[in-house]
């Protein structure tokens, strides 16, 4: 599947000349991601869709329009909590189609990460942009929603953002007051003290001076203000930086949509255990493939909301325990409670999939490695909830490259599969591969004189002594472990020699490989919007393109 920028020239981002790269090459990637978007049939068993395979997107939006839902209450719901967050009329027009009995969604989500979270939050919310339209051009009405995943209670995975100072990644983070527990319930209903504006303050000091830096802080300060809750401000952020593109956002927060939930939830409350057991099953199956399971499968898959927090609730014989608390239920007790206030009760990891498609039409998800992982766990509790998996799509993969950058890798002739990994393996692997040509030869000649001597030399000991064997191989040992010192020490004179060069590749990692971590996963887009345009995430959207079986390194200007 492909998507073609409408006008690539006017995006003043291209695709680096190497193109894709393998996603095996950068490491970093399982097992299982790379085999799902290279070898699918190794994995077909555990997904009711392959990605890439021809005709796989129209069957699955089949399957989703089949399943019954209340589209009605849904769309109300919608448009309620998008006009809170700055709908335009393409938002109000996505949200009447989505009412429609014809409609699928393209769906994808995201932790309400400060100030957007890391960069692959743009990508991803373009990949479900790009798959809807060609969804649409299909002839297939499709609208593209984003899941604000803000009932998750791990505020501190949330609360940082990191952004390039010059060649400096600096890390601020949000100090909202929590409980000693640190379990504040969840994350989006949190409301932004007024510690937000020092910080806001310091993110200007570590941006570059421009135009697009003060759009940036506009968008930023009228987001992200005190009174202001988490999921707020992450929507209406957001919104802002695809300010036409019709994106649907859902809070799953919601009263009415719990009500919609209460099958589900109930279905969880009698059969968890059940589901469990043959999740284990599929568990099994993955690991004896040659794979792993992401995600630890409980026998109940229900939080409960409380003062106290957002807590799990544990199974215990015939009885149900809020974790940590005296609060027990029976079976009956707690379905109970699931219906009279479905509100207090908010789904897992394995469940949260589940609650989105039981809403939604979901066509296509569109997910990260580490969703994409889980799902491979997830077909038996689609199967018991009688909900349709969507296909599961790979989000666009990409390591925005400066010019600066670029021009200071083709100085040093460094590419960005050379990168990953600790610093000094880095450089030794550079250097290495930089090493004089004689001065490589001779050493690789001193190791197979040193070998052939030893050859040479042992039929005619063990001949005389067939004890001698052993020692001949120990001399071996001992002239190999000479060699290996006097390679070491050749190397360190290289790497003298090379002073440039470790000092040019640690100014490139710290832009595309920022502390040792993906640029994708580590950096906030403030950096980018800041030095190359506010409307950065849209000139993305013309050039990444929708074959997502691949990493892409994109040069902006």
């Amino acid at each position: 599947m492909t998507h073609t920028p409408s006008s690539p020239a006017d995006t003043d981002c291209t695709t680096l000349p190497d193109g894709r790269v393998d996603y095996a090459a950068l490491g970093g990637f399982s097992a299982l991601f790379r085999a799902y978007v290279s070898d699918f049939e190794r994995l077909a068993p555990f997904y009711a869709h392959a990605p890439f395979a021809p005709g796989a997107l129209p069957d699955a939006a089949r399957a989703a329009l089949d399943a019954p839902r209340d589209r009605a209450t849904l769309a109300a719901v919608l448009e309620r909590q998008n006009k809170r967050w700055g709908a335009d009329e393409k938002v109000r027009r996505n949200i009447e189609r989505l009412a429609r009995p014809g409609t699928v969604a393209v769906v994808t989500g995201q932790q309400l990460g400060l100030w957007g979270g890391p960069l692959f939050t743009l990508y991803k919310t373009i990949t479900a942009l790009q798959l809807a339209e060609t969804l649409t051009a299909q002839g297939q009405e499709a609208v593209p929603v984003f899941w604000l995943h803000g009932e998750d209670h791990d505020f501190a995975e949330i609360a940082a953002a990191t952004v390039l100072d010059g060649d400096e990644p600096v890390t601020l983070r949000y100090p909202h007051p929590l409980p000693e527990t640190g379990n504040a319930g969840p994350v989006g209903r949190l409301v932004l003290t007024e510690a937000i504006t020092p910080l806001l303050d310091r993110l200007e000091s570590h941006l570059p001076d421009t135009t697009s830096r003060d759009q940036l802080l506009l968008a930023l300060r009228a987001a992200y203000a005190p009174g202001v809750t988490m999921t707020d401000a992450f929507a209406r952020f957001l919104r802002s930086l695809f300010p036409h593109a019709g994106l649907v956002f859902l809070n799953p927060d919601d009263a009415i949509l719990k009500k919609l939930l209460v099958p589900l939830f109930q279905h969880d409350a009698r059969a968890s255990a059940e589901v469990a057991e043959e999740i284990a099953r599929t568990d099994a199956r993955l690991v004896a493939s040659g794979f792993h399971a992401q995600v630890h499968v409980t026998p109940t898959n229900l939080f409960v909301m409380r003062d106290e927090g957002r807590l799990a609730l544990d199974q215990e014989g015939k009885r149900y325990r809020v974790r940590g608390t005296d609060t027990t239920y029976t079976r009956q007790a707690l379905l109970d409670e699931i219906a009279a206030r479905p509100e207090r009760f908010s789904p897992n990891v394995l469940l949260r999939p589940i609650a989105q498609d039981t809403l939604l039409p979901t066509a296509a998800y569109v997910a990260g490695p580490g969703e994409i992982a889980y799902f491979a766990q997830f077909g038996p509790a689609y199967r018991a909830a009688g909900v349709p998996m969507p296909l599961v799509y790979p989000r666009a993969s990409a390591t925005l490259v400066e010019p600066r950058v670029q021009k200071l890798m083709a100085r040093h002739g460094l590419a960005l599969t050379d990168l990953p990994g600790r610093p000094d393996m880095v450089f030794q692997r550079l250097v290495e591969a930089r090493m004089d040509g004689a001065t490589t030869e001779a050493l690789d000649r001193f190791r197979a004189a040193l070998e052939s001597a030893v050859d040479e030399v042992a039929p005619t000991l063990t001949a005389l002594d067939p004890n001698l064997m052993g020692s001949t191989e120990a001399a071996r040992v001992h002239l190999m472990k000479g060699y290996e010192k006097l390679r070491v020490r050749a190397v360190r004179a290289e790497k003298r020699r090379q002073s440039d060069l470790e000092s040019a590749a640690a100014r490139v990692r710290a832009h595309l490989f920022p502390e040792g971590t993906p640029q994708e996963r580590k950096l906030s887009a403030c950096s980018f919007l800041a030095a190359y345009g506010f409307d950065l995430p849209q000139r993305l959207q013309a050039c990444l393109p929708l074959g997502t079986a691949a990493h892409f390194p994109v040069q902006i200007s």
